[in-house]
This record gives C-alpha cells, structure tokens and sequence, in this order.
C-alpha cells in the first residue's frame, strides 16, 4: 500500500513546487522592453503639453495607471512631493491614448516622470 502512495505523492509533490515557482518568471514588470517604449510614449504626450510647467518643474512623479480597450491612460494614482505637479500630470495624462500595444487588460502600470522646463 506505502508504495502506491509514494508514487502518487512525489510527482504531486514536484508539480507543486514548480508552480510555486513558476509565477515569478511570468512577471510583467521584469525586464520587458515594450514597457520603455510606454514610458517614452507618456513623456512624450507631458512634452508635447508644456503649458504651465515653469510653475512645477523640478519635481519627481510616480504615476500608477491602467490602459483601457481604448487604449487610453487611466490613472489610478499620482505621488509626488507637489500637489499642483501631481495635478499637473494628472489633467495631462488622464484620457489621453496612446499607441502601447498591451497583452491583457487591466494591467498596472507605474512609471516615475521628473519634471524639468525646457530653457532656451
């Protein structure tokens, strides 16, 4: 009877440890290069609106937000030492779409913006 279930067991036992594993390397926020190519895309729609910057240059912004069916920014949350910078960025980004192709819905994403005016 002992032998039938250790041959049940061990290879249980096995799967279970590989899927405990297993999830750690299916992380979406290790290493993917498509999530430079969104960080470069929100800098660029914050470039392109720079009115009313001088006034909050200088600051650092973590954005959390979500993409949509749409593919529009939904922020979720904005931190930063500046209120009027967190707003800023908020009314900037908040609706406005972008062109990131992402493989599922609802994912979250954060990408930290610092604020700097252009003098020239």
């Amino acid at each position: 009877m002992k032998p039938i279930i250790m041959k049940l067991f061990l290879p249980a036992f096995f799967l279970f440890l590989i899927s405990l594993h297993s999830p750690l390397k299916a992380s979406p926020e290790r290493g993917d290069p498509r999530l430079d190519v969104l960080k470069k895309e929100v800098t660029k729609i914050l470039q392109k609106n720079t009115d009313g910057l001088p006034e909050v240059a200088g600051h650092e912004v973590t954005v959390g937000f979500l993409i949509n069916a749409r593919n529009e920014v939904i922020i979720l949350d904005v931190n930063g030492d500046s209120a009027a910078a967190c707003e800023y960025v908020k009314q900037i980004l908040n609706y406005n779409k972008v062109k990131f192709c992402q493989a599922r819905q609802l994912i979250r994403y954060s990408v930290t913006i610092h604020l700097v005016s252009e003098k020239g």
